[in-house]
């Protein structure tokens, strides 16, 4: 439902998604619903207005037409009124009645108002108006009594009406002659329709057509002038006019020379200037145009509206109708503008197209909406609109206006016509105007037909290559060229330089002079004070020279750009005049030296750009050459010069060729620039060639400088000076480049360009298929530690999207990610002269520091360059930035991948240099090796792991002088052999012939991954039972704690079973082994075929312990996670970071399930940030990232349900939601269906309905979006604990399991679910040690835990040796010691176990019987259980048969259970059949206990004991909402009761836990012995021994109130305080002593006993109603409530097809009294042909008091859809 006020002008959206009906969805038929906030449009108010109008009694007073009408007042103008005319309106002699909705006018002076001449009779005789404002009553009329007709007075349909009424001014009605004058260029006149608009100081005259001439029956003829009159109310001073004709009728072209206004037989003329053709195929195709007042720089008046229109990709989208558009100001509109000329096709708003256009208008202020539409006319008029973006370049905003809606009379809503509000505003850096005047010289043959460009350079930069040109014929002789320009505002004016390319067949062109204008950029009062001056200077000359000044140059050429004419140069550069400093025109003399190798030579055309401070000379073609005739040619000097502006001091040079001619490749060697007493030299030698080298033709040279120089003498190239290595050259990664869905990589070297603002991408068009869709850029900057993204996801084509050949892109600072920036590395490899030593395989290195090391990276990844290194005898230089690691490199890593023709490679030695203190100083580390790296030569080693022998260092003196000094090192890494052993297993199968890799890591490092390839013990390798040796060498690793070992699943029979592997140290005689005893195949165990093994004992990171929080969250939902997909969530951050981000202690957990629709993008693979907002302003989670796992993964897959398991800060009460993507491609956006955000630490879940698009493409275009718990269900339960469990497996042979683990914990306060400890790879393993964090529902203290496993999997047997488990909020530890085999086989073959904690007892397990044909008619069985842990006092028993047997029907008398250690007797009486055909055919009973019987010593004795233990107390603090009421201090107290005082407990708190904070309550557990009724609190206030120091702001602490929670008897105490507790108070007023002022008493559960009764639940199982909801699977379901659970019971019925679409299936249980139910678990088995399931609510009704509880679920219990779980845990639904 949407409501609009547009008396507010807000509208808002209420969403409902739901059925109002009996007999669909929850069969509600009414419903509450919540704004959503997310959707409210916020408007400019209208006004309420009551029109009447009188039609005049007179013959034919009537019209037909269609009548509008528009407001003019005090505070503005209201839109345009259409009243219409489809009732019989406006017939003679009536009086018709409006209610209007328009823009604020405030008092109105007066009203327009006219007809289109439409119909028949449109002819109309108009009396009065009159208009009344709504708000105040106040009331106004216009007075008219004139025709409105075009037969009739003088011939007008259009009438402006003064005002008369309260506080009207009562202006004057007032006749304008206009006077136009028509050019006198060729062709200059119009047979089109004119129009014109007069603006004034009181509004405008609005649109009014030019039809009777005063002066001639033939309009607007060339070299003519027409009179017209215009009757309007007084516009007082002019401003502007708007004029321009409608484009109809053969030879519409118009050149308008002026227009001159005056009143009629008034003195004061007012002169609008124009001189430009209003023509579609002329200057820049505009037929509309904003003339301003008589001005030297009109077209810096107005403001460029660069408008794109993008129909969208659907059948029939596009439209031949005409399309008009008008924007909105905060100050004024443009009118309706018709959208005629596109910029880039002729074929207008065709499908999946762009169209873009460009209007000149009056400033109109901050955009508020457009209005656009079509008039519906052509064949194929219906037109679907995705979007319009109106770019203002002048103030650097793009408006961009979402649609995705059609415009026909016959689809959608039949509108024609929408008004669209910004959806989107992306702000940019301001562009300035300039008007640039070209003066063409008055000599024979001046001008040309070339491409004329021109490039200002200024004191702020230059701007890029601007391409002076339009529809016109321009730069002809005697001829003056205006042109308006936007760009970056360059500042003062330097130079300009301005050229042609040559083509056409006159290119050759006299330029006279250039006269540049820039509007600068309006931000003070001077420049108010400029535009005031402009005005009154406004009539002078505009190429007056006295007028240049800062914004106004003059550039003198007065000679000819021609390659045949005058200096033969076809681009100058011009300085301006009358400039103090100006710069001077200096000559330049260029040396080029081509180098001395074989073919180094060129034919190609060469280039040059030089580079200076004051800017550069802009590529020139080096041509003629003085010294030879041929250029370019081997070992041969080339000099050139070139005349330009002074450049000042020269800092770089840019050099490259065309690629053209018959030998294009070329090798330069260097290039010398010569400038009156300065000689600037350009060392290069390399190759420009697309087949040699790096493949690039294009080379930026340094000047060798004085920095430079010492850098070489320090030991260092000067590569090593190079910075700005960026991502972008012959790709990397493909042959083939930019093929579909691929991703290439490049390397370009280039020099440091600052801050990356922008990149400009594009292609020449060439080749059979170039057209191109970008979807992105990446680029690195390994130098600054960045790494940016520039989104593109439009096509680059010329018939596609809006036909452009090159694209502007701007990063995306969200995706920005930020690094420790790398450091250049000068890596020189020495190859011995040795017969054979060359290798052309990939040659790669690890460069290792004191704390960390470098990636693996090729010294050259290019195949085809890799061929010019390595060679005999070869010295190769690399200069690489990698990862700084410190000033001392201790081992170098250098192998090669073996690949190709002569693979082996004697290496000689590596020398590593880089620079310090800023390259003052250099280090060069030698590392010697003179071996080979081949697999057919001594070791066999393809990589070696080399020790520096040598470090040479040099500084720099302050003289200049250079400090060498040279250590042999003594006391570092030595490199040292290790043996290996590879110990298979002995199953069958279990040998392989696959390659084995092995990296072993040590306290020092690792080794790399090393091939185990010749073994010393067998030369058939990894088969069944047998022990391989290997030997390895490598820098002294220290001790081993990790090996990584796999293979690479080739050859015959790759499964390999591995045993174990043992690392010895050869030198210390050490031996570490790693056991692993699993399978390394794809096929068997667990499917993967590499494992990291750990050291036993070892306690650092590992892949379990590294975990996130457990995925398992029992709010209770013990099978929720087990099943689920899971992905990865993570805190938002700017650095490199792992797919799942560790826990933050400080924050607390989520479980967040995201449901995508079905409707969705099957391409959005982005992540999802999402953020949550409490209450206050300062509780909010932070972003939170919802990642999918890989690029491949389907987490937001269309119907998909994902779980994210994350962590962060604490938001008590969920407010509101953000999310958010960066998706920016088309056709990628994501549905959400629904969000459920879940608190297990605090107790609520959240249910947000969302059924909205964040996409680009779709709905409003937003990518992000609040949802409102107002519109969430909210479910509250009890909070959950966190819990950690470490668990020791033992190590012991085949200690490890595959199978499903299990725990339940027993304690004081009740059990848990089943737990299931997901496996997660590595757990579970031969002597690990696993960390699992969850969160569970409170058991008080824990007595017991049942720990097992269900003994599937390849390895049934599972070793435990203990098990911890911490209460992470308490920080009580609980110890579980096991020892045992959990095994159908071994031992006494149980697969469950329980295990007491260490204060407790355990017996032996096992069952006594009293008669071997058990439960017989008339028969007393007793057994005896001696393995159980105490149950304390028993309540209930449930108890069952499995039905099985011939004679299964069973009638229980009675079941008496003695507690032999406490001497108590319990009875329960049952009396029942448990029989499938007998009673209530009930074969599970639940029976309470009857009668107690015992030892009343023994019974004080166990009640004594119970009180010598201890008792969990939840202590609420409670901060008051004074200001700075909280602390980051510590908070001490001890409480005092009837029997005793506790020991103190101090909470640590810190500015990060954020206790203790303004109006907050923090609540603790604490665990303390029995103190009997709490009478006192005493509560200290004290300074942090780990928090800030304290100061004036957080010295205090006002404490409101605590409260205290006996969880063993359920009393709450209250203690009062409302005081300040401050710190180190002298009256010790940090420390207070509260009384208990009231105490809630609950009764202890163990005085007395719960009574409960059998009672019978109905359980109503309601299937979906959609197609394939039903399930032929066996359904079961366990209650729970405040006494218990049922039990799992299944849900069957004899000869009943259940569970069916929207079917209700009824059933009966009968159970102990469960109290108020808080759960319900219910599953299925997954058995039978159709076992999915679409659950749509469980209903269970108490048969005993007809209270009824509803458990809604609508989700699949299928493995294949939804969330892919078979079991639930639903929740009650709200009440």
């Amino acid at each position: 439902i949407v409501i609009d006020c547009p008396t507010t002008g807000i509208e808002q959206t209420f969403l409902c998604q739901q059925w109002l009906d009996k007999k669909a969805g929850d069969g509600l038929i009414e419903r509450e619903l919540v704004e959503a906030f997310d959707m409210r449009k916020t408007r400019r108010p209208k006004q309420l207005w009551f029109a009447w109008i009188w039609t005049s009694d007179i013959r034919g007073a009537g019209t037909d037409a269609n009548v509008s009408m528009q407001v003019y007042g005090d505070k503005g103008k209201s839109q345009e009124v259409k009243l219409g005319n489809n009732t019989d309106n406006f017939e003679q002699g009536t009086l018709d009645k409006f209610k209007l909705e328009i823009d604020t006018v405030g008092v109105p002076y007066k009203l327009r108002i006219g007809h289109d001449n439409s119909n028949a009779f449109p002819g109309w005789h108009l009396d009065k108006v009159k208009l009344e404002n709504m708000n105040d009553k106040e009331q106004y009329t216009f007075t008219c009594s004139r025709w409105l007709s075009r037969s009739e007075e003088d011939n007008e349909i259009v009438r402006e009406l003064p005002a008369s009424g309260p506080n009207c001014p009562n202006y004057p009605i007032v006749i304008y002659e206009v006077s136009v004058y028509t050019g006198s260029k060729m062709g200059g006149g119009t047979d089109a329709n004119v129009f014109i608009k007069i603006y004034g100081e009181l509004g405008d005259s609005g649109y009014r057509s030019l039809k009777n001439s005063k002066t001639h029956t033939n309009k607007f003829e060339k070299n003519q002038v027409d009179v017209f009159h215009i009757e309007a109310v007084t516009l007082q001073a002019l401003k502007k006019i708007k004029i321009g004709h409608d484009g109809n009728n053969p030879g519409a072209g118009w050149f308008l020379d002026k227009v001159i206004i005056k009143e009629l037989n008034g003195e004061v003329t007012n002169e609008f200037p124009c001189n430009r053709w209003l023509s579609k195929s002329e200057d820049d195709g505009q037929i509309v145009r904003e003339l301003f007042l008589k001005s030297d720089t009109p077209l810096l008046k107005t403001t460029s509206y660069h408008i794109s229109v993008k129909t969208g990709d659907v059948r029939n989208a596009g439209t031949d109708a005409n399309v008009f558009i008008q924007i909105f100001g905060a100050k004024d509109d443009t009118g309706r503008i018709r959208l005629k000329q596109s910029l880039n096709t002729s074929n207008k708003f065709e499908r999946d197209r762009i169209d873009k256009f460009i209007l000149e208008a009056a400033e109109i202020g901050k955009i508020e909406k457009i209005l656009i539409g079509h008039d519906g006319k052509g064949l194929g008029s219906g037109w679907f609109l995705d979007y319009v973006e109106v770019d203002i370049p002048s103030v650097g905003r793009l408006y961009r206006f979402a649609c995705h809606q059609w415009f026909d009379g016959t689809e959608g809503d039949r509108k024609i016509e929408r008004e669209l509000y910004p959806s989107d505003c992306i702000k940019s850096k301001a562009k300035i105007p300039y008007q640039i005047s070209v003066h063409t010289g008055d000599v024979r043959h001046a001008g040309t037909d070339s491409n004329v460009f021109a490039v200002l350079y200024g004191e702020n930069g230059k701007t890029q290559e601007l391409k002076l040109r339009n529809k016109s014929d321009n730069f002809e002789r005697g001829q003056v060229d205006v042109f308006k320009i936007e760009c970056e505002d360059v500042g003062s004016l330097k130079k300009l330089r301005i050229g042609h390319d040559s083509v056409g067949m006159g290119s050759a062109w006299f330029l006279d002079k250039v006269y540049v204008r820039r509007l600068p950029p309006k931000s003070s009062k001077k420049e108010k004070k400029n535009d005031e001056k402009e005005n009154t200077e406004a009539s002078k000359d505009a190429d007056d020279p006295e007028k240049l000044d800062e914004n106004n140059y003059l550039f003198i050429a007065n000679r000819w750009l021609s390659k045949e004419e005058g200096d033969r140069q076809t681009v100058i550069e011009l300085s301006p005049v009358g400039v103090e400093g100006a710069l001077a025109e200096t000559t330049y003399s260029i040396r080029v030296m081509t180098g001395n190798k074989f073919g180094c030579g060129t034919n190609a055309n060469i280039f040059l750009n030089m580079h200076g401070e004051e800017g550069d000379s802009g590529e020139r073609q080096l041509k003629k050459s003085e010294t030879h005739t041929d250029k370019f040619e081997r070992n041969q000097e080339d000099v050139f010069k070139i005349n330009c502006l002074n450049l000042g001091e020269l800092k770089k040079i840019k050099i490259r060729h065309d690629n053209s001619g018959f030998r294009p490749a070329w090798y330069l060697d260097q290039v010398i620039i010569e400038v009156g007493d300065s000689k600037y030299q350009f060392p290069c030698d390399r190759w420009l060639a697309k087949d040699e080298d790096d493949g690039q033709i294009s080379r930026e040279l340094l000047a060798l400088s004085d920095k430079q120089s010492q850098v070489e003498a320090l030991g260092g190239s000067k590569d090593l000076q190079k910075k700005g290595i960026t991502l972008l050259k012959n790709s990397t990664t493909h042959s083939n480049k930019f093929e579909r869905n691929q991703t290439d990589k490049f390397v370009i070297e280039a020099i440091d360009i600052g801050e990356l603002q922008k990149i400009k991408i594009g292609h020449d068009n060439k080749g059979g298929m170039a057209g191109w869709f970008l979807n992105k850029v990446e680029i690195d900057i390994p130098s600054i530690g960045r790494r940016l993204l520039f989104p593109c996801g439009r096509w680059i084509d010329k018939s596609k999207d809006d036909g452009a050949l090159e694209r502007e892109l701007y990063p995306l600072n969200e995706a920005e990610e930020t690094y420790q920036p790398h450091v250049p590395y000068e890596i020189t490899v020495y190859t011995t002269d040795k017969r054979g030593a060359s290798t052309g395989a990939d040659v790669y290195v690890v460069i290792y520091g004191e704390e960390t090391q470098t990636e693996q990276v090729s010294l050259e990844p290019d195949k085809k360059r890799r061929k010019q290194y390595f060679k005999n005898g070869a010295i190769d230089k690399f200069v690489m930035e990698l990862d700084d690691v410190g000033e001392e490199i201790t081992k170098l890593r250098i192998g090669h991948d073996g690949k190709g023709w002569g693979a082996g490679w004697h290496l000689d030695k590596v020398e590593i240099c880089r620079l310090l203190d800023e390259g003052k100083a250099s280090k060069k580390f030698t590392f010697q090796c003179g071996r080979w790296l081949a697999s057919d030569e001594e070791d066999g080693a393809i990589v070696r792991e080399l020790v520096p022998s040598e470090i040479v260092e040099k500084s720099s003196k302050k003289d200049g002088q250079v400090k060498t000094k040279v250590t042999k090192p003594t006391d570092g890494l030595k490199v040292k052999p290790y043996t290996i052993h590879v110990f298979t297993g002995d199953m069958d199968g279990a040998g392989t012939n696959a390659n084995v890799f092995l990296t072993v890591f040590g306290e020092n490092g690792d080794t790399g991954e090393r091939k185990l390839a010749k073994s010393d013990t067998h030369y058939d390798k990894f088969e069944r039972n047998q022990e391989d040796i290997f030997h390895i060498e490598a820098a002294d690793l220290g001790k081993p704690f990790k090996i990584k070992i796999r293979h690479d699943n080739s050859m015959f029979s790759p499964a390999w079973y591995l045993n174990r592997v043992e690392v010895i140290d050869d030198e210390l005689e050490e031996t570490t082994a790693f056991p692993c005893e699993r399978w390394l195949a794809k096929k068997k165990g667990d499917g993967k075929i590499e494992r990291s093994l750990y050291v036993k004992g070892w306690e650092g990171d590992t892949s379990s312990v590294a975990t996130t929080r457990s995925k398992v969250s029992f709010r209770g939902n013990s099978m929720d996670a087990t099943d689920s997909t899971s992905s990865s969530g993570r805190r938002a951050s700017s650095r490199k970071a792992p797919v799942m981000a560790s826990i933050d202690e400080k924050a607390v957990p989520y479980n967040i399930k995201v449901t995508v629709g079905d409707e969705s993008s099957k391409n959005f693979q982005e992540t999802l940030h999402i953020e949550l907002f409490g209450q206050i302003e300062e509780e909010k989670s932070g972003p939170i990232e919802l990642s999918p796992e890989n690029n491949n993964d389907k987490t937001f897959y269309p119907g998909k349900i994902t779980t994210f398991y994350v962590s962060a800060a604490e938001v008590n009460v969920i407010e509101k939601i953000q999310v958010s993507h960066n998706s920016y491609m088309p056709d990628s956006g994501i549905y959400l269906k629904e969000i459920e955000i879940d608190a297990p630490t605090i107790g609520n879940k959240y249910t947000f309905p969302c059924n909205r698009w964040l996409a680009k493409d779709k709905d409003d275009s937003k990518t992000s979006r609040f949802f409102t718990s107002a519109n969430a269900q909210v479910t509250s339960y009890a909070a959950l604990k966190p819990y950690q469990f470490t668990i020791h497996t033992g190590d012991v042979q085949n200690a490890g399991t595959d199978s499903n683990v299990f725990v339940i914990l027993f304690g004081s306060k009740g059990r848990t679910p089943e737990i299931p400890l997901e496996k997660n790879e590595d757990r579970f393993e031969r002597s690990k040690v696993d960390v699992i964090p969850m969160e569970l529902d409170d058991v008080g203290v824990i007595k017991k835990v049942r720990i097992g496993h269900d003994g599937k999997g390849s390895r049934a047997d599972w070793y435990l040796e203990k098990l911890s488990i911490q209460r992470m909020d308490t920080l009580d530890m609980y110890m579980f010691r096991s020892n045992q085999w959990f095994s159908k086989k071994i031992d006494d073959k149980k697969l469950v176990r329980e295990i007491p904690a260490e204060t407790s007892k355990k017996g032996a397990a096992t069952i006594k019987k009293t008669n071997w044909n058990k439960f017989e008619k008339g028969q007393t069985d007793v057994f005896l259980i001696n393995d159980r842990l105490s149950l304390g006092q028993l309540l209930k028993l449930r108890i069952w048969h499995d039905n099985a047997g011939f004679g299964a029907s069973w009638h229980l008398a009675s079941v008496d259970i003695v507690d032999e250690n406490a001497g108590v007797k319990y009875t329960f009486p049952c009396d029942k059949w448990l029989s499938k055909s007998n009673g209530d055919k009930l074969i599970l009973r639940e029976l309470p206990c009857a009668e107690t019987a015992g030892n009343a010593a023994t019974s004080t004795k166990a009640k004594q004991s119970g009180k010598s233990g201890k008792i969990e107390y939840e202590i609420a603090f409670t901060t008051g909402g004074e200001k700075r009421a909280g602390t980051t201090q510590d908070v001490a107290i001890v409480l005092k009761g009837k029997n005793d005082k506790s020991r103190e407990f101090l909470i640590e708190n810190s500015e990060d836990k954020n206790y203790f904070k303004k109006g907050k309550t923090n609540k603790f557990t604490f665990t303390s012995k029995p103190l009997g009724d709490l009478s006192k609190a005493t509560v200290s206030h004290r300074e942090s021994a780990i928090g800030e120091e304290p100061d004036s702001k957080n010295s205090s602490w006002y404490l409101k109130e605590v409260t205290v929670i006996d969880t063993e008897s359920g009393t709450t105490y209250k203690f009062p305080c409302n005081k300040w507790l401050e710190l180190d108070d002298e009256d010790d007023g940090s420390t207070v002593t509260l009384k208990c002022k009231s105490a809630d008493v609950a009764a202890p559960a163990k005085a007395k006993p719960v009574e409960l009764k059998p009672v019978k639940y109905e359980v109503t199982v309601v299937t979906a109603d959609e197609k394939g909801a039903g399930t032929d699977a066996n359904v079961s379901v366990i209650l729970y409530g405040e006494h218990g659970d049922t039990g799992s019971r299944p849900l069957k019925k004899k000869f009943v097809n259940l569970f069916e679409r929207n079917q209700h299936d009824k059933f009966i249980i009968e159970a102990l009294d469960l109290g108020k139910l808080t759960k319900l678990h219910i599953e299925h088995d997954n058995k039978g042909w159709g076992a999915s399931w679409l659950l749509d609510r469980v209903e269970i009704r108490n048969v005993d008091t007809n209270d009824a509880v509803t458990f809604p679920c609508k989700q699949w219990l299928d493995k294949k859809k939804g969330d892919g779980q078979i079991a639930k845990d639903l929740l009650p639904e709200s009440q």
